[in-house]
């Protein structure tokens, strides 16, 4: 394996640490009085502290492309929404919600996708989309198991508006 695909899978590893820590930490954060919102500041300051220096690099001589207003628009608009605003309602959702079950929620996000393009392009998925979304929805009840479970309304509609945020990410993702 060569240089590049090792520091690749190890900045991927890395970043799947990272993501899987979150919530368990935020959760001792909580025990200990901060909040949601100290939470996903200090995230993303961090965040935005390390990508900084290579942001720096990557637009060394290309500064014009951010003098278009539009540019700017879809970046604050990416960051509010589809960075900070998944955190944001993720942790909100976790006070009452079971991390599992936040973010079982939180990853119904291609479910939505699926739906919000069928919808605007009119073109019906396959049969065998239309069974994939049927398991993931039986999975997550099941999971969930609402029959006895003790749901906080509240937080699975935090978690949900997590999801559709979370949602926006992909296809702000795609379409950049």
């Amino acid at each position: 394996m060569n240089r590049q695909a090792v520091s690749g899978l190890v900045l991927i590893l890395l970043s799947a640490f990272c993501y899987a820590a979150a919530a368990p930490i935020g959760k001792v954060m909580y025990a200990g009085g901060w909040t949601p919102e100290v939470v996903v500041f200090l995230r993303v300051l961090g965040t935005g502290l390390v990508l900084l220096i290579p942001t720096l690099i990557a637009m060394h001589g290309r500064w014009h492309a951010f003098a278009r207003w539009q540019t700017w628009r879809d970046v604050i608009t990416f960051g509010v929404v589809s960075v900070a605003g998944v955190q944001l309602l993720f942790f909100m959702s976790v006070e009452h919600l079971d991390v599992a079950i936040a973010l079982l929620l939180e990853m119904t996000a291609p479910l939505m996708i699926v739906v919000w393009v069928w919808l605007r392009s009119r073109i019906r998925p396959s049969s065998l989309t239309f069974v994939g979304m049927g398991l993931a929805m039986f999975g997550l009840a099941f999971i969930l198991d609402p029959r006895g479970a003790q749901l906080h309304l509240g937080s699975v509609l935090l978690a949900l508006g997590a999801a559709v945020c979370l949602a926006c990410y992909f296809l702000d993702s795609a379409k950049a």
